[in-house]
């Protein structure tokens, strides 16, 4: 049988032959729709960084613009999940804080994650505490400390730094100009570790906040902070909670404050200090004109220190705050700091709860 001859110059194309549609063909309108039907993460982790097109579409989209935080505590990421999500933050120019409080972020990722903001120019905040951060990993922070300019708020708290790993953080601090709180609790970082913060932090002028509880610092860490206490003038706040520190140790705080203009907080809850060294804070209240808050609860303090805080407020016209509950002290010693609240001028808030509620 004879064919025809076939122009197939002329011929429609088949439904087999057409283009098939896809995210780079698609219309913005109908991206739009589909990015609507999704959540943030799934968007950063799975749409983020397939083609320049799709980048720059998501760039304009009303949800990706106003996320400006993202918040992944105790996310249960599978390996890949979380691989995805630290590619997906390459480049993001929306993100202004990030919590991943998520106990998967070890040494490793935490490579990874320095490496893709170094260059970051929006992050202001970032939360790294409860994970498995070790000294290695303390020093690819460091790296990115060193080289980032836009982080303000850094949290590694409830990892395994050490004071290996503190020892890098330090060192970034001697030059960073940018990193205004800093939180290391619960790090093991001991009193070398603090012995290192505080040599950096003598002429640094730009951290506001440190947070230490819980790192095992007794009265030899306390006097390497007294001493940086002395010179540093732009440290606000100082978090001490949970550690070893007693009124020896607190000699060496509170004759810092004889000197420093610029602390305003300073926190020694449960720690081992006796009335001994409420004498001391007391003695140093009357000429410091800074101390607006002073944290002292679940300590030994007894009579004879509430009697020199109650001898201090007659004085000191700054102090705003005072904590001193669940010590030692009983109705007498109560009713003395009641007394003297009453003709001070300053001091608005006295925490003074007790073990015992009858008292």
């Amino acid at each position: 049988m004879a064919v025809k001859n076939f122009d197939t110059s002329t011929a429609r194309p088949s439904t087999f032959n057409r283009q098939n549609p896809s995210l780079a063909t698609l219309p913005v309108e109908v991206i739009y729709r589909i990015l609507d039907n999704l959540d943030i993460l799934t968007i950063l982790i799975s749409f983020r960084n397939v083609c320049t097109r799709l980048d720059s579409i998501i760039d304009d989209y009303h949800r990706f613009k106003a996320c400006t935080k993202l918040d992944f505590t105790h996310e249960k990421f599978d390996e890949q999940s979380l691989h995805d999500l630290i590619h997906g933050l390459e480049n993001n120019r929306t993100l202004k804080e990030l919590h991943l409080r998520c106990k998967k972020i070890d040494d490793r990722k935490i490579c990874c994650l320095s490496n893709v903001l170094r260059k970051n120019t929006t992050l202001l905040n970032l939360i790294l505490s409860n994970n498995l951060i070790r000294s290695k990993g303390a020093q690819h922070i460091a790296d990115l400390l060193n080289e980032n300019k836009m982080l303000q708020k850094l949290d590694l708290g409830w990892n395994s730094i050490g004071c290996d790993g503190v020892f890098y953080i330090a060192n970034a601090l001697r030059d960073n100009h940018i990193l205004t709180e800093l939180c290391l609790e619960i790090n093991n970082i001991g009193n070398q570790g603090v012995e290192y913060l505080s040599d950096a932090l003598r002429n640094n002028t730009t951290l506001i906040r440190l947070v230490l509880s819980n790192n095992n610092i007794d009265n030899e860490g306390a006097r390497s902070l007294a001493d940086m206490l002395e010179q540093n003038q732009s440290l606000t706040t100082l978090v001490l909670s949970e550690n070893k520190i007693d009124s020896n140790g607190v000699k060496y705080l509170a004759n810092a404050l004889y000197h420093n203009e610029a602390l305003t907080r300073l926190n020694l809850r449960l720690n081992r200090i006796d009335s001994t060294g409420a004498q001391y804070f007391a003695d140093a209240l009357i000429r410091n004109k800074t101390l607006v808050e002073l944290h002292l609860g679940w300590n030994q303090i007894d009579n004879q220190g509430a009697e020199a805080f109650a001898n201090m407020l007659n004085y000191n016209r700054t102090l705003g705050v005072l904590h001193i509950g669940y010590n030692k002290i009983d109705c007498q010693g109560r009713q003395q700091l009641t007394d003297a609240i009453l003709k001070a001028q300053s001091l608005v808030d006295l925490h003074l709860a007790s073990y015992n509620r009858n008292i």
